[in-house]
C-alpha cells in the first residue's frame, strides 16, 4: 500500500483525509484454477502525521482500521477461443477444460447424433439424418432439405427442430414404415383390409378418412340423393327421399318395393323406377296433392275445385283432363262460319273479317276498329261495313287498288307503283288529289312562277319572265326564238338575250330612245323609228361606240396615224381638212391674186348667189313645214347622206386663204337657220 501525502500525484492539496476511487484490475496471472488479480485506490493524509502509515493516516482520518484500500479477486483466461462467462469458459466444440486448454477427440463422445472419426487436429463427426453442426447436436429445419416420405408434411416446431406429420398410412421419422392391418390403424369400427404393403380401412357411414378418423357431419352433406340430415357429428341419421333407401340415401327404390302412391303406375327404369301420377298429384311418388294454385290446367285452361280433385275448363283448341290434348280439324272447332285447316297436330282456323279468335268465337265491332288503312266503319257488332279511301278495297280496306280498278279522274293518268303496292295518278294540271278529285284554285298555289287569277273552272297563270306553261313550270329556253332584236345564249337560269344597239329589254323588244343616252361619243336625236346619232369626228357606228382607225383609210389625200385619241391625217400639199379631202388649189380659183379686177363681178355673183340659195332654202323649208313636200320616213337614209352633203357643202363653200381647215358643219332641221 502507498501513503499519498499533499506532495504525491493525485491532488490532495487542502484535502486532506481524500479516498480516491479503485484504479484499474491488475492482468490475471497464475495457473488455470489458481489466477487472480488484485487492484488499490489512494488516500490523501497530512503529511505531519507520524508515523505516515496506514494504520496512523486511517485513525487521523477517523476511518475504520479495516477500510479496504486494495482487493484481491479470483480470474479466470479462457485459451483455444473460449469465451468467459463470469468464471466459466465456453469452449470451442473441439476443446474443452475448465480454461479451453484440452484438444477434444472421439474418446470424448463429442458427436451427440452421429458417428466420430480423429483427426489430427481434433475430430469429425459424420451426422445422423435430420441433424446438423459440428458436433451433430442441432435438429435440421425443414428449410435444410428435409423430405418427409410418401406423402408427408414438414414442419417447424422450434425446440427440437422440424417434425414429420405423415398420412395415416405410414410412420417414422421421415414417413418411411407402411402401417399394415397388424397396426391395428383403422378407427371407429373401420374394417382394415390388406391392400399390397399397405392397408385399406372401410368406414361406417357416420365416418371418413384413410382411418376412419373423422366424425362426419350434416355440415358434411353425407346425404346422398338429396336426403336430409339430421342429428350429432358422427350419430347423424338421414331422411330419405321417396325413391332411395339406406343409411345415406344411396340405395334406389325399384317397383319392387311399390314406392308409387295414389294410385300412380310404376315402372322399372334401369336401376330405379319411374311413376306414371294421375292428373290430381305429382312427385317422384305420386306423393303430391295438385291444387289450383299449382296452376295444373296446360294451355290457358282455368282450374276450380278442391286440392287433389279440381277439374279444367280448357280452351277452344284444347282439351282432356288438364287441356293437354290439341284439338284438330275433327274435331269441327271453328264458329261463324270459319274455316279449319289442320296445321301439324293442331289446327287454324280462317275467320270471316267480322269475326275473330282462335274458334272465331268473337264478333268484331267498329270499336275494334277493324277497317284497315283508315277505312270508316259503321254498322252493329259482326255485321259491319267499311268505307275505304281511295286507295283501297275489300271488305276491311286491306287490299290496294291498281291501275286495273281504274281509280284515277278527270283524265287523270295512272301508274302502278313498282315493287311496292298500290298505283300514283298524274292529274291534269287543272285537278289534284290522291284520285285527281280535287279541283285546283289558286289557294292551291298552282303557279310556280307567276301570279295566280281563280276562273269560273279554275285558274289561270300570268307567267315570270322566262318562264312559260300552264303553271308556270317551264324554263324557256333559246330553242323559242324569245329574243326578238337580238342573239339568245341558254344558261343554267334560263336564256339570254345580247340586244343589237337599237334595242333593249329582256327580249330585246324595246326600241331605245335618247333618254338612254345610247350615243357614246356623240350627239343623240329622237326620231319617228327610234333614235338617230350624229358621231363626233373621230368615232362611226351606230352609236358612235368604234373609234375610226388607220385601218378604213380615212384620209383620202395625205398620209394616216393611228393616235389614243383616234386617226391623224397629214395632207398633201393641194389638200386640207381631218380627212384631207378638200381641194386647196380649186378654192384658190375663186380667189386669185389677181382678183382685184373681177371685185365687182365677183361681189355681184356672191349676192346674187347667196339670194338665191336663201330664197331657194326658204321656200323648201316653208313646204316641208307645212307637208307640201313630204321628207322621208327613214331618218337612216338622212343620216347616210349626211356626209356626202357635208363634202359638197365642203366644195361650194368658199374657204379663206388663212384657214386650212373647213368651218364646221351643222344639220338644220325644221324652220331653223
Amino acid at each position: 500500500m502507498n501513503y499519498r501525502n499533499v506532495h504525491s500525484t493525485e491532488n490532495c492539496e487542502s484535502n486532506d483525509c481524500h479516498v480516491f476511487d479503485w484504479l484499474s484490475w491488475s492482468v490475471c496471472e497464475g495457473n488455470c484454477g489458481f489466477q487472480s488479480q488484485y487492484r488499490e485506490r489512494h488516500m490523501c493524509c497530512d503529511v505531519y502525521v507520524r508515523p505516515h502509515d496506514q494504520e496512523h493516516c486511517l485513525k487521523h482520518c477517523n476511518l475504520d482500521p479495516d477500510f479496504p484500500l486494495n482487493d484481491t479477486q479470483n480470474c479466470r483466461i479462457c485459451e483455444n477461443g473460449g469465451t468467459l462467462n463470469i468464471l466459466s469458459c465456453t469452449c470451442d466444440v473441439h476443446y474443452h477444460g475448465d480454461c479451453c486448454q484440452d484438444v477434444v477427440k472421439c474418446s470424448d463422445n463429442p458427436c451427440k447424433h452421429g458417428t466420430c472419426q480423429d483427426t489430427p487436429s481434433s475430430f469429425y463427426c459424420t451426422c445422423d439424418p435430420g441433424y446438423k453442426g459440428v458436433d451433430c447436436d442441432t435438429r435440421k429445419a425443414c428449410s435444410d432439405g428435409i423430405s418427409c416420405q410418401h406423402g408427408g408434411s414438414c414442419r417447424d416446431t422450434g425446440s427440437p427442430g422440424f417434425q414429420c406429420h405423415c398420412t395415416r398410412k405410414y410412420n417414422g421419422e421421415f414417413c418411411e414404415n407402411a402401417l399394415t392391418c397388424h397396426d391395428a390403424p383403422c378407427l371407429n369400427g373401420g374394417i382394415c383390409t390388406d391392400v399390397g404393403g399397405s392397408f385399406q380401412c372401410k368406414c361406417p357411414y357416420t365416418h371418413t378418412g384413410d382411418v376412419c378418423e373423422t366424425a362426419l357431419s350434416c355440415s358434411d352433406t353425407p346425404c346422398q340423393n338429396l336426403g336430409t340430415c339430421s342429428g350429432p357429428p358422427g350419430n347423424f341419421h338421414c331422411n330419405c327421399p321417396p325413391t332411395y333407401k339406406g343409411d345415406i340415401c344411396d340405395t334406389a327404390l325399384t317397383c319392387h318395393d311399390t314406392p308409387c302412391l295414389n294410385g300412380g303406375i310404376c315402372t322399372d327404369v334401369g336401376a330405379s323406377f319411374q311413376c306414371k301420377c294421375p292428373y290430381t298429384h305429382t312427385g317422384d311418388v305420386c306423393e303430391t296433392a295438385l291444387s289450383c294454385s299449382d296452376t295444373p290446367c296446360q294451355n290457358l285452361g282455368t282450374c276450380s275445385g278442391p286440392l287433389g280433385n279440381f277439374h279444367c275448363n280448357c280452351p277452344p283448341t284444347y282439351k282432356g283432363d288438364i287441356c293437354d290434348t290439341a284439338l284438330t280439324c275433327h274435331d269441327t272447332p271453328c264458329l261463324n262460319g270459319g274455316i279449319c285447316t289442320d296445321v301439324g297436330a293442331s289446327f287454324q282456323c280462317k275467320c270471316p273479317y267480322t269475326h275473330t279468335g282462335d274458334v272465331c268465337e268473337t264478333a268484331l265491332s267498329c270499336s275494334d276498329t277493324p277497317c284497315q288503312n283508315l277505312g270508316t266503319c259503321s254498322g252493329p257488332p259482326g255485321n259491319f261495313h267499311c268505307n275505304c279511301p281511295p286507295t283501297y278495297k275489300g271488305d276491311i280496306c286491306d287490299t290496294a287498288k291498281t291501275c286495273v280498278d281504274g281509280p284515277c279522274l278527270n283524265g287523270g293518268l295512272c301508274n302502278d307503283n313498282v315493287p311496292t303496292p298500290g298505283f300514283t295518278c298524274n292529274c291534269p294540271y287543272t285537278y289534284h288529289g290522291i284520285i285527281c278529285e280535287k279541283v285546283k284554285k289558286c289557294a292551291d298555289n298552282p303557279c310556280i312562277h307567276g301570279q295566280c287569277q281563280d276562273t269560273s273552272t279554275s285558274f289561270t297563270c300570268s307567267c315570270d319572265p322566262k318562264y312559260k306553261g300552264p303553271t308556270c313550270n317551264v324554263l324557256e329556253t333559246c330553242s323559242s326564238n324569245p329574243c326578238l332584236h337580238g342573239t339568245c345564249t341558254d344558261t343554267s337560269s334560263g336564256f339570254k338575250c345580247t340586244c343589237v344597239p337599237q334595242y333593249m329589254g329582256l327580249k330585246c323588244d324595246t326600241r331605245k330612245t335618247c333618254s338612254s343616252h345610247p350615243c357614246l361619243h356623240g350627239t343623240c336625236t329622237d326620231a319617228f323609228s327610234g333614235f338617230l346619232c350624229r358621231c363626233d369626228v373621230s368615232y362611226t357606228g351606230t352609236v358612235c361606240d368604234t373609234l375610226i382607225t388607220c385601218a378604213s383609210q380615212p384620209c383620202q389625200h395625205g398620209t394616216c396615224t393611228d393616235s389614243p385619241t383616234g386617226f391623224k391625217c397629214a395632207c398633201e400639199s393641194s389638200y386640207t381638212g381631218v380627212q384631207c379631202d378638200t381641194d386647196i388649189d380649186q378654192a384658190n380659183e375663186l380667189l386669185l391674186p389677181e382678183w382685184f379686177p373681177y371685185l365687182e363681178y365677183t361681189l355681184l355673183s356672191m349676192v346674187s348667189l347667196v339670194g338665191v340659195m336663201a330664197m331657194g332654202c326658204f321656200f323648201l323649208k316653208c313646204c316641208q313645214a307645212f307637208g307640201v313636200i313630204g321628207k322621208k320616213d327613214d331618218d337612216d337614209e338622212d343620216h347616210e347622206n349626211q356626209y356626202e352633203d357635208y363634202k359638197r357643202y365642203k366644195r361650194d363653200s368658199i374657204v379663206p386663204l388663212d384657214d386650212r381647215k373647213p368651218p364646221s358643219f351643222k344639220i338644220h332641221t325644221g324652220l331653223e337657220f
